[in-house]
């Protein structure tokens, strides 16, 4: 019996869902993923709940249209939900998977009018404005620290109409820490190197 013949022969089994409830529709999905491998974010994603649909909503803000890193995998997604969790902590904390999916979890009522939505949508746009075009220092680390020295600098200091100084002084910054990195590693400046597993945490 040749292989056409046999993949002929073959009986397939169909399930229909018969529902239009999206939030039945993703747990579904997560349940017959099991047994694959998908990335953290990826199943995130696929959580119901209102924070997915926030989430997926600040991946639609121009500033990720700057970014020097791809959206593979949700990887723009990945990025506003540790954004997101670092603003709802009110500052540093972790950002891991495990962290990401407790918030997910804890925040299916998640309101896109809040005040802690606002003021990522707010810290957003200005990051925005510090970067007309597409920048290759926003790294995936970089992003994520830029994101947090904007937040904290915003309620504490006015840094209205300041966006070209502070980008400079990032894009300045970058430079000086990469021709540093490619020094012997006795010769570099450890301020760069705190800065960079600053970056990494």
């Amino acid at each position: 019996m040749d292989v056409a013949t046999i993949i002929d022969s073959y009986n397939l089994d169909f399930v229909i869902l018969d529902t239009q409830n999206e939030d039945e529709i993703r747990e579904m999905f997560l349940r017959l993923q099991n047994g694959t491998t998908l990335k953290a974010q990826e199943k995130r994603n696929a959580m119901p709940g209102r924070m997915r649909d926030f989430i997926k909503g600040l991946t639609n803000h121009e500033f990720f249209t700057k970014v020097h890193f791809s959206n593979t995998r949700f990887t723009y997604d990945l990025i506003a939900a540790q954004m997101t969790l670092l603003e709802l902590n009110k500052g540093i904390c972790n950002i891991k998977d495990r962290d990401l999916n407790a918030m997910y979890e804890k925040s299916k009522d998640f309101d896109a009018s809040s005040t802690d939505a606002k003021t990522i949508y707010r810290i957003l746009d200005y990051l925005n404005k510090m970067f007309p075009d597409k920048s290759p220092e926003l790294k995936r680390y970089s992003t994520i620290s830029l994101f947090i020295l904007i937040m904290d600098l915003m309620p504490n200091y006015d840094i209205r109409d300041r966006e070209a100084d502070i980008a400079k002084w990032f894009i300045d910054f970058e430079a000086e820490r990469l021709l540093d990195e490619q020094k012997e590693p006795e010769k570099q400046d450890p301020r760069l190197v705190l800065s960079l597993v600053l970056y990494t945490l």
